[in-house]
């Protein structure tokens, strides 16, 4: 009997990312695919280049999606539920609390898919 403990603490490498855009259409797009990827616009932004199609993804406090993008770690970015968005906008309004700081939820507004053709 042989155990392999070596990457239980990595996260597994994806090979594709599904997109679910604000329409409900969902993309597939390879990982092996992707050319370049910019986080823009203080964290609200990320543009990723495929080798068919532009992907953007706008929204708040994105940076934690860039990473795991990067790394190749998400498999799925998808619009950011109601209740997400309201928690975000409670969590912005409390930060001028003394509290101790927490880190801002992660929201995900807009995803647009475009043939590179037409960007």
């Amino acid at each position: 009997m042989s155990t392999n403990t070596e990457n239980s603490s990595k996260e597994e490498i994806c090979t594709c990312l599904r997109l679910v855009c604000n329409d409900g259409c969902q993309h597939i797009l390879p990982y092996g695919h992707l050319l370049h990827g910019i986080l823009g616009d203080g964290n609200g932004t990320i543009q990723l280049t495929f080798a068919t199609k532009t992907v953007e993804i706008a929204g708040w406090n994105l940076e934690g999606i860039f990473l795991a993008v990067k790394e190749m770690t998400r498999d799925t970015i998808s619009i950011s539920t109601h209740e997400e968005i309201a928690a975000a906008d409670t969590a912005a309004a409390a930060k001028t609390s003394p509290k101790a700081p927490t880190a801002p939820p992660q929201v995900v507004r807009r995803i647009i898919v475009r043939d590179r053709d037409e960007a």
